[in-house]
């Protein structure tokens, strides 16, 4: 018997066992996608700013199933079934290495997840931590009181604030607006009040100036969406009327711009595949 013969021989039950832990990791693969991942990625990108509506997004859930720690839902998916077979470019893109294995549309909603990820997440957080500067500019007849994701702003002065609010803490935006106090050059008499132990009466909002108030945890994308910046990345002006006053409001991004192109970074991890690899 040659040499070649015994070889080919040897080979064959490698090749086929090779065969079958192909076959069944594809099924593994496929499987879990299909049963445990998709779902739970359907349930986590789903209300506003994931798509319109009056309903928010549950950021628990979001941060359970999108979370960089080892325990996150998608990070120990990636880690376990494709991290071996995914290759990171230098512009942060994911590209399988083997062109052939993986649906094309799987392969854009792993990128978009990943960039949703490290954007609200950094590469490390087990809970959402993003942040930005915040800047509130009224005309000079009016002053600014309130909160935004918890922190204090005033007129003009720009804030350094983390999204979303800290536990106990304000969520979203709430912010008032009071007429500004004016000197008078002449002098008069103040009237004596009707009862000495009351307490002073707080500065009331302009007639027609309301509040600006989206007070959700996802407040801030919501105050985005109204403001409709002509700008497609940061800094962002938004502009609102309020009672005849035109508010501006500055927001500029730290890091990657999780409001670029109109919200598209959560809007695009809604198009997942059915199908994870290439029939």
């Amino acid at each position: 018997i040659s040499s070649q013969l015994v070889a080919d021989f040897l080979r064959q039950p490698l090749g086929n066992l090779s065969v079958m832990l192909g076959s069944k990791g594809k099924e593994e693969i496929t499987k879990n996608w299909t049963d445990n991942i998709m779902p739970k990625a359907q349930e986590a990108f789903k209300g506003f700013p994931f798509e319109d509506g009056a309903t928010d997004a549950d950021i628990k859930r979001l941060e359970e199933f999108l979370n960089p720690s080892e325990n996150g839902t998608f990070t120990k998916f990636f880690n376990e079934y494709l991290k071996n077979d995914f290759k990171e470019s230098s512009n942060g893109q994911f590209a399988p290495t083997d062109p052939n294995k993986y649906n094309e549309q799987f392969v854009i909603f792993l990128n978009n997840a990943i960039r949703l990820r490290d954007r609200l997440f950094g590469k490390t957080s087990a809970s959402i931590k993003y942040s930005y500067t915040f800047e509130v500019q009224v005309p000079t007849d009016l002053t600014v009181s309130g909160t935004v994701d918890g922190e204090a702003v005033e007129a003009g002065k720009a804030k350094n604030i983390n999204f979303p609010a800290g536990a106990g803490r304000d969520v979203g935006i709430n912010i008032m607006f009071a007429e500004a106090e004016t000197t008078s050059s002449t002098s008069t008499t103040p009237t004596p009040s009707s009862s000495p132990s009351s307490s002073p009466t707080p500065a009331k909002s302009p007639t027609g100036t309301p509040p600006i108030e989206f007070k959700t945890q996802w407040g801030l994308f919501r105050l985005f969406k109204e403001g409709a910046s002509q700008s497609q990345s940061s800094p962002y002006n938004l502009t609102f009327n309020r009672g005849g006053k035109t508010i501006t409001i500055i927001i500029k991004t730290s890091g990657g711009d999780i409001f670029e192109k109109n919200l598209d970074t959560f809007k695009s991890v809604r198009n997942m595949p059915q199908a994870i690899l290439k029939q």
